[in-house]
């Protein structure tokens, strides 16, 4: 009897670790929503990098058949020719913004599941199990000698 209280003890370890991993290991279905939710991040930034870059097209193709394009983006940057006449107000409150470098999306690598932890836990059912079994085995043990 005690044999297969521990035989049903190791079971239990494994059924509860397999489980367990099923769901929330490295490969489980929780890590599989968290590359869905990756993967939608990065379409995100794949379609506002191709309006990026058609913007920019746009931007290179004007710079290069329109000189006054050239003059005006200049200008936007803070340079002026040396026959310009430029006039600054004092004590305005201006910044200068830069235009944007892109825009990238940096992604961290995905957060890793604690293998050892599903242990743990698988561990510790067996260990609850194993207990609880040997204590009902005791007491119908003692239940049949009185």
């Amino acid at each position: 009897m005690k044999r297969s209280v521990f035989l049903v003890a190791l079971y239990v370890f494994f059924l509860t670790f397999s489980l367990l991993s099923l769901f929330f290991g490295e490969n489980g279905v929780t890590a599989l929503d968290k590359i869905r939710v990756r993967n939608q991040l990065l379409s995100g930034n794949l379609i506002a990098l191709d309006t990026k870059h058609e913007d920019l097209i746009v931007k290179l193709t004007a710079l290069r058949s329109d000189p006054e394009s050239i003059v005006v983006g200049a200008r936007a940057l803070g340079l002026y020719r040396t026959d310009d006449k430029v006039v600054q107000f004092r004590n305005m409150k201006y910044s200068h913004l830069l235009p944007d470098a892109g825009g990238v999306l940096h992604l961290s690598p995905l957060p890793q599941t604690d293998e050892s932890l599903l242990r743990i836990f698988a561990v510790a059912a067996g260990i609850i199990f194993l207990l609880f079994s040997l204590i009902i085995w005791k007491l119908r043990d003692a239940v049949k000698t009185k």
